[in-house]
């Protein structure tokens, strides 16, 4: 059985009633790795299809002399180019 905002707070509440309606915020998803599996990827785009926020972060460490960074690059949703 799938259900969708609203639909899927329904048996919830009937469940607890007492829930507060901070609890029942919308799923938000976010992901931080240096490399994903096709797998993970694929369940990620499968899950935003359904309602889900979902949101993949490639990291890459790196070091410049002394100094350690980390370079964050969003790949899922993928965001426009910038001109």
């Amino acid at each position: 059985m799938m259900f969708r905002g609203a639909t899927a707070q329904a048996p919830t509440r009937s469940h607890q009633r007492d829930l507060p309606q901070v609890l029942l915020k919308p799923t938000r998803l976010i992901l931080v790795a240096a490399h994903y599996r096709k797998e993970v990827t694929n369940t990620v785009l499968w899950l935003s299809q359904f309602g889900v926020n979902c949101q993949c972060f490639k990291v890459t460490p790196w070091k410049a002399g002394d100094e350690l960074f980390l370079n964050v690059e969003q790949i899922i949703p993928l965001k426009p180019p910038t001109s």
